[in-house]
């Protein structure tokens, strides 16, 4: 694959990526208009946990991350103010 070729990918890459933003904050706007900001954001949260679970799956199967190291100690269930 030559320079050229090289460089039309990584823009037609770039482009997809920014009409995915696009999409999302449109998504987001609809769901807000539909059910409100409450519902739409708890949406969006759980929507979001969702995809960052599988991602850093993804990435400790290619071996780009290490699985994290769980400290019983330190983990909180609950915030005290």
């Amino acid at each position: 694959m030559s320079e050229t070729e090289i460089q039309a990918v990584m823009e037609e890459l770039n482009m997809t990526k920014k009409l995915w933003w696009l999409h999302d904050s449109y998504w987001h706007a609809t769901l807000v208009k539909a059910l409100g900001a409450e519902k739409a954001n708890e949406l969006n949260l759980e929507a979001n946990e969702r995809f960052f679970r599988k991602y850093t799956l993804m990435l400790i199967k290619k071996k780009k991350i290490r699985r994290p190291v769980r400290y019983p100690i330190f983990i909180c269930t609950e915030m005290k103010t």
